[in-house]
């Protein structure tokens, strides 16, 4: 293509011309080329749009004043549309574009109608797909009006919808184009959309098709209900149809644009498409889906026995399939593995590669890749298929995991496992598993007998920081790079083995042993002593990190001079940490530094190794700190935990004294093993992260080494390798590596987007589990409770760690809540989570705190706004919206169950 061209026709159009044309452009020059039935028609380029644009003399105001909008900010994109959008629609066409448009205009023929669409140069794309953004016209008919209808496309690239959308996904304003195509137009007898993949499932081997009377407008528009069919790609069955009623269709009017034309009597509820002829349409969809390898959103027509294709992109919206995908011909499952965790937000591939690593199920122990635990839009996912096949485990599974880790898991994982896929095929082999996990299950069975007495949590301690030691030793050892990641990479494969089985035994017991205790006590104690129990516990290394955090701010708190400078706003963090000259700072940074050396390795997302520690950027700390300063006097945290294990006693001595004589011996024993063992959960990802930190700067310098070797471009490329990359990178790198990190750029940027399922399945089909809550009010939000008590007060979401933190009295709103997020419990009066169950952490530290709870609320952080006022039930599992959002906060109003 030449560097005058300002129309080109469709087939001398490809994919890679995008620049030029335009996604929409591009994809019909594409589909042209490999034959599918495309009405012919040409692109006005670019280049053309560009010429024209130099027309507009104050073209930089207009693009700074775009570029300035925020992108939230509707009204601003509004009010800039109106001021520019007229302008450009009246520009002059270009002489050199109007003779050109002329001339493929003839060449197609001056009589027919045309359609002329918009073709933006960020459109259609992988990660985005900006549909309806900009502007179609129908019927054009005549040389004016198609003039018309091709500026009127130029100015819709500034409408008020379009600009908003780049704001919000941070597309320059400066730099996306507009192309034209323009297209004859078929006067369809059907026309509509298949989705190759269903987009509300994500299921890839289901097309869903939606057709209608007339021009596919009425769909697009949504002014008519469509017929829907459904069809099984393997077989070409149709497995779902439902048939609207279709009050008109929109045809093309006699001159030019057009029109609706009523429908009567039977033609209104026949059906648009018989069988045989979506088995057809699917037919030609799959080879589209084929040439483009990857599934389509495909907008066709057909008249006369004849099918028509007028356009094809990729579907955005569906979810990323887990890989790597399974190659046994069966249906898999999968859970997230993030949620589990608690963090949610997509992880760069060596971050995610690590766990591949540490997972310790399905892999020899020197191997760097797990077929258990994959990767699907940047989250963690564990395929538990075969554990489901299992007669067995596909009982026992989804109510554990629903009951302890997210009952929405459970409710999914439930669903699945009655599924006909997975009543046969491949099973666990379950006397195996139980023989692998034996050392695991002898050392909670003998300790769950007989409780160790003395510190049991305070000798894990030592034995967490030995072997951190030693870790550090085999590092400092290693004489080279190399050798200091093969030291790190054995390390990590190794790290949950069998030197770890004592710990995770007692874990377990103490989780055996809560549950036991529960199970004895209910109808005999209430459920909120059942609860209190766990309040207050000793030992565990995350909520004394907690109180580690209060004391910081006691060092600070009656220090006027020193709590000034750790709030000042416009100081970075570093700016603010130094006080060693402010009166009370050298003892403040004393105490600081302390906890530094204990909990530094810790901090937001901390499963993520890309994510900073809080010695590397200590922010959303000092944070905390400072709004620690708000909480009340010197030592209230303190006072607070000596309060819940107070609290915890006497729930203790009414439960005992409830019991029969009998049932008071086992349940003593029992709680005195939850003291015991119960504490102990945190301490294995406590040894986790701080070996997570000891690998961090050996990944940091081979990011520079291969930097300075000109392997990568940035040491931040570093995080779009997976780590058998990265140590093939230092002896022999491949030689696609840069095209390889410059993919997984732009697809984590999109997968951090996304919102992952819980649970899905390896053709993509997202499981949705429902939450049983009983006695919910009207329009209350349902979850599952978690800690007990009801409780009232304004409301602070909290989407990320660094927002304005929780203050006295306020119920913390949040995604999810990890040990990071630990520190604000002292202050928060209750809390509420999007994702979570009874064992995970927020619910773990919301009991030993005291605090009402309820997890697993659907998209919490976006009905709630912070001020509102919420009753949080953690008796019932439910969140009663009181008020529309009037902020300030009261004290909070607590009422036992």
């Amino acid at each position: 293509m030449t560097a005058a061209s300002y129309v080109v026709p469709f087939a001398r159009v490809r994919a890679g011309d995008l620049p030029l044309v335009g996604g929409k452009g591009a994809n019909l020059g594409e589909l042209t080329a490999a034959g599918f039935p495309v009405p012919p028609g040409f692109c006005i380029t670019v280049r053309a749009f560009e010429l024209g644009l130099e027309a507009l003399p104050d073209r930089e105001a207009m693009w700074r004043e775009l570029e300035a909008i925020a992108p939230n900010d509707t009204a601003a994109a509004q009010a800039a549309s109106a001021r520019w959008r007229p302008r450009v629609a009246a520009l002059p066409l270009p002489p050199q574009v109007d003779s050109a448009m002329d001339a493929a205009w003839h060449t197609l023929g001056p009589d027919h109608a045309y359609a002329v669409r918009s073709s933006a140069t960020a459109e259609d794309l992988p990660g985005a797909s900006f549909a309806g953004q900009q502007d179609t016209f129908l019927n054009v008919r005549g040389r004016e009006a198609l003039r018309r209808a091709v500026l009127d496309c130029w100015a819709s690239l500034y409408n008020g919808r379009a600009i908003a959308y780049r704001a919000q996904l941070g597309l320059s304003q400066r730099h996306v184009t507009l192309a034209v195509v323009v297209q004859q137009m078929i006067e369809p007898e059907v026309a509509g959309i298949l989705f190759t993949a269903d987009p509300t499932t994500g299921q890839r081997h289901v097309a869903r098709i939606d057709a209608a009377f007339g021009l596919g407008e009425a769909l697009v528009s949504g002014v008519v209900s469509a017929d829907a069919y459904h069809v099984d790609r393997r077989t070409r069955r149709v497995i779902q149809r439902v048939v609207a009623v279709k009050p008109f269709a929109i045809r093309s009017a006699p001159g030019g644009g057009v029109e609706r034309v009523p429908l009567s009597g039977p033609e209104r509820s026949r059906p648009a498409l018989s069988d045989a002829e979506v088995t057809e349409l699917t037919e030609i969809c799959d080879r589209i889906e084929a040439h483009y390898g990857t599934p389509q959103d495909i907008e066709w027509a057909y008249r006369e026995g004849h099918w028509f294709i007028l356009q094809a992109r990729p579907i955005t919206t569906l979810y990323p399939l887990p890989e790597p995908q399974p190659v046994d011909g069966q249906l898999h499952a999968y859970f997230s593995f993030s949620h589990l965790q608690v963090m949610t937000d997509a992880m760069p591939p060596l971050a995610a590669s690590v766990w591949r690593v540490l997972f310790p199920f399905g892999h020899p122990r020197t191997a760097l890749d797990n077929p258990y635990l994959t990767v699907a839009g940047g989250r963690l996912y564990v395929d538990v298929s075969f554990a489901l096949r299992h007669p067995l485990l596909r009982r026992v599974i989804p109510r554990a995991v629903g009951a302890n880790v997210d009952a929405r898991v459970g409710g999914a994982l439930a669903a699945l496992a009655g599924r006909p896929e997975f009543q046969r095929g491949p099973a666990l082999h379950l006397f195996r598993a139980v023989r692998g996990a034996a050392p695991i299950l002898r050392q909670a069975a003998r300790v769950l007998a007989f409780p160790e007495r003395g510190t049991v949590a305070r000798q894990q301690v030592r034995y967490i920081h030995a072997r951190i030691a030693e870790f550090r030793r085999a590092l400092d050892s290693a004489s080279s790079l190399e050798l200091r990641l093969d030291v790190a990479l054995t390390t990590l494969a190794s790290l949950l083995g069998p030197a770890l089985y004592p710990l995770i035994g007692r874990v377990i017991a103490g989780i055996l042993a809560d549950t036991a205790l529960r199970a004895l006590g209910r109808g005999v104690a209430s459920r909120a002593d059942l609860i209190a129990l766990g309040a207050g516990q000793q030992g565990n290394v995350t909520t004394e990190m907690g109180l580690a955090v209060g004391d910081l701010a006691d060092a600070a708190r009656g220090q006027p001079a020193l709590s000034a400078h750790l709030r000042r706003p416009d100081l970075d963090v570093r700016q603010r940490l130094a006080v060693s000259g402010v009166p009370g700072g050298s003892a403040f940074l004393e105490r600081w530094q302390a906890f530094m050396a204990r909990y530094g390795a810790r901090g937001p997302g901390e499963i993520d190794l890309s994510q900073p520690r809080w010695h590397e950027n200590p922010a959303s700390l000092l944070n905390m700190v400072v709004g620690g300063l708000e909480t009340g006097e010197t030592g209230t945290h303190r006072a607070l935990a000596t309060e819940w294990q107070q609290r915890a006693t006497e729930a203790a001595a009414r439960v005992l004294n409830a019991a029969g004589p009998v049932r008071r011996v086992v349940m003593r024993h029992l709680l005195r093993s939850v003291r015991t063992y119960l504490p102990l959960r945190e301490h294995p990802k406590f040894m986790l992260v701080q070996m997570l930190d000891l690998l961090k700067p050996v990944v940091l310098e081979a990011s520079v080494v291969l930097t300075a070797r000109g392997t990568l471009d940035v040491p931040g490329d570093v995080w779009f390798l997976t780590l058998p990359e990265l140590r093939a990178a230092l002896t022999n790198p491949p030689q696609d590596l840069r095209l390889r990190i410059a993919a997984r750029r732009e697809r984590f940027a999109a997968d951090a987007r996304r919102t992952p399922p819980r649970v899905m399945t390896s053709d993509g089909e997202q499981i949705r589990g429902q939450l049983r809550s009983a006695r919910v009010p009207d329009g209350a939000l349902s979850g599952q409770a978690v800690s007990a008590g009801v409780v009232e007060g304004p409301a602070r979401v909290m989407r990320r760690l660094d927002d304005p933190p929780v203050q006295p009295g306020e119920i913390l709103v949040a995604p999810f809540t990890d040990p990071g997020w630990t520190p604000l419990f002292v202050a928060a009066a209750g809390l509420v989570t999007e994702i979570g169950g009874l064992m995970t952490h927020g619910s773990l530290v919301a009991r030993e705190y005291g605090l009402p709870a309820v997890v697993g609320v659907d998209r919490a952080t976006t009905q709630i706004v912070s001020g509102q006022r919420l009753r949080v039930n953690g008796d019932l599992g439910y969140v009663e919206l009181l008020d529309d959002a009037e902020a300030g906060a009261t004290a909070p109003v607590p009422r036992s169950s």
